[in-house]
């Protein structure tokens, strides 16, 4: 077999966390971070975690190539019965894969995860598990004030948590191998969907928003106007605390009764003891975004956000920047020093075009040539004309005064900063538009059909907020829109700390009915259908649970 697989130990983190932060297809979920997270609690996740190579080295000369690492977990009851009839493997976000991963690889890593998943003790015995924690699991059957109280114990280290498993019986692990095992991507996965299927994965169409919040103005803009009238009116409130500083373990306590009452109520689906809220809090994995009135809980969301990438490489401007990076810039280029400045000549700029700049932008604006651009756009400490973020193309147009040299020189130099950080940058005379803008238009569109899109991987790779769980008492406090302001902060939230994305992490399928879909939908995020992946390894007892889950949200 020409790829190697990989289990938790023979691994490389520094790999691992290289190929998520790099990969189109990386997200928090795939990190080494979030498989530690899974293994502190035991009594709710067996985490599994896969990785694959290739013999071939990489082009740096450093042995094998990681081409893909896929990390999940099977679910845990301590009700033999319900664990015998829900066990499932659930890979939140879908696998990282390398870009330039090939179908053979994506099968040999998929046809390992249900080898893996099937018998957590499989082929090798260097598959780590979990020590128990006892003070933990006792934790998790406790009341809320209890599990709060017991977040004072020591974490342990991670070779404390991956302790072999060699000295436990295989067929410990053998009520674990799960019914079903599902990818929930957020991801595009379309050029993999054949590999997928040939591993035993089908396609499942399901739908989720993506909200781009690189720049805050055009973030309010795409708000519905509902939705920007319930945030003004709800602004008078408390607004969640972006840093979570004045949240408590008794307040996610307080805000948990609420998220079980809904869960109970009318998402009628598993929901997690508070101990797993209580640990993402400890860890510093989730951010809260509590929502208060009057003193009270009256709603939240747990968010967890991901900046695979330092902001120092890029507003250094250093010469040896990463060039493989550079393109993660997206909208989120200008200089936070001289922002303000620039921020204000770019609008005088749009206010005041030149007659080209006027005709260019009447042929371009609207995506009236198949493509978005924006003008008057800062990247560093530049002003850009025009630009396609998705394709990391820059257009300048040059009036009379652009041949003088130390113009000429100071354009040249421009162009070869911008270059270095990947843009693709157009320059024509105001000349050539106002004679023939036909030709230019056609210059445009045959350079940008040449490059690849980077839209999802831009805004994967400069960060990105994913909304993992979100309640409120809105029909009990119907003038504070808790829930509408929850959302608002975790979008705020990725605003500030420069992530590009709000990830809402799933809204329903096609064509079914979804208030939540309908909620979500009013802030503006773009709606995609990169779907889910599921390979059923127990047909009769699947069919079984989909059933009883029909039936229990009837009632």
């Amino acid at each position: 077999m020409p790829y190697k697989i990989l289990t938790y130990e023979q691994i490389d983190r520094s790999a691992w966390a290289e190929l998520v932060q790099t990969s189109a297809t990386g997200t928090w979920f795939q990190t080494p971070e979030a498989y530690d997270f899974y293994a502190s609690m035991p009594e709710l996740f067996k985490p599994f975690v896969v990785g694959i190579a290739s013999p071939h080295p990489s082009p740096e000369g450093k042995g094998e190539r990681f081409r893909g690492v896929c990390v999940g977990y099977v679910t845990v009851e301590k009700n033999p019965i319900k664990q015998f009839l829900t066990r499932r493997a659930i890979i939140i976000g879908g696998p990282a894969l390398a870009d330039d991963c090939i179908n053979e690889e994506v099968i040999a890593l998929l046809e390992a995860v249900k080898t893996k998943t099937r018998n957590l003790q499989s082929s090798d015995d260097n598959l780590p598990s979990i020590e128990q924690q006892s003070a933990r699991k006792q934790a998790s059957g406790q009341t809320i004030a209890q599990s709060c109280a017991a977040g004072a114990e020591s974490q342990q280290d991670s070779s404390q948590k991956h302790a072999s498993l060699t000295n436990n019986s295989k067929n410990i692990f053998k009520r674990y191998a799960p019914i079903y095992i599902e990818s929930r991507n957020f991801n595009d996965y379309s050029r993999w969907k054949d590999a997928f299927a040939a591993a035993g994965f089908d396609y499942m169409p399901h739908l989720n928003f993506h909200v781009d919040c690189r720049d805050k103005e055009v973030m309010w803009e795409r708000l519905s106007e509902n939705r920007k009238r319930q945030i003004k009116k709800g602004k008078p409130n408390p607004i969640p605390s972006l840093k979570g500083r004045d949240v408590s373990e008794a307040d996610i306590g307080e805000w948990y009764e609420i998220l079980a009452e809904l869960y109970r109520t009318k998402v009628k689906t598993p929901l997690w003891p508070v101990e797993f809220f209580l640990e993402a809090y400890r860890q510093k994995v989730g951010r809260f975004m509590l929502v208060r009135h009057e003193g009270n809980i009256i709603g939240g969301s747990m968010v967890v956000m991901w900046k695979p990438t330092s902001d120092s490489s890029l507003k250094g401007r250093e010469e040896t920047a990463q060039v493989s990076f550079a393109k993660v810039w997206g909208a989120h280029t200008a200089d936070s020093t001289q922002y303000d400045l620039l921020k204000e000549n770019a609008i005088a700029n749009r206010k005041t075009p030149t007659e080209a700049e006027a005709i260019l932008w009447d042929l371009l604006k609207g995506n009236n040539i198949g493509l978005h651009f924006r003008r008057q756009h800062i990247i560093l400490d530049y002003i850009v004309d025009f630009i396609c973020l998705d394709k990391g193309l820059v257009i300048e147009l040059d009036g009379g005064y652009h041949n003088n040299p130390e113009q000429k020189e100071y354009d040249e130099q421009r162009t070869a900063h911008l270059q270095r950080l990947g843009y693709t940058e157009l320059r024509f005379t105001n000349e050539e538009l106002l004679v023939n803008p036909d030709s230019v238009v056609a210059k445009i569109k045959e350079v940008a059909s040449k490059l690849p899109s980077l839209k999802g991987r831009t805004e994967e790779r400069l960060g990105t907020v994913y909304e993992w769980f979100e309640c409120g008492l809105n029909a009990e406090y119907k003038e504070q829109y808790p829930s509408v302001m929850a959302t608002w902060a975790g979008m705020t939230l990725a605003k500030e700390s420069g992530c590009a994305r709000y990830d809402m992490m799933g809204a329903g399928e096609p064509g079914v009915p979804y208030g939540v879909r309908d909620f979500k939908s009013e802030f503006g995020g773009e709606l995609v259908e990169h779907g889910r992946f599921l390979c059923v390894n127990k047909p009769m007892l699947y069919r079984l649970g989909k059933l009883g889950v029909k039936i229990l949200k009837r009632k």
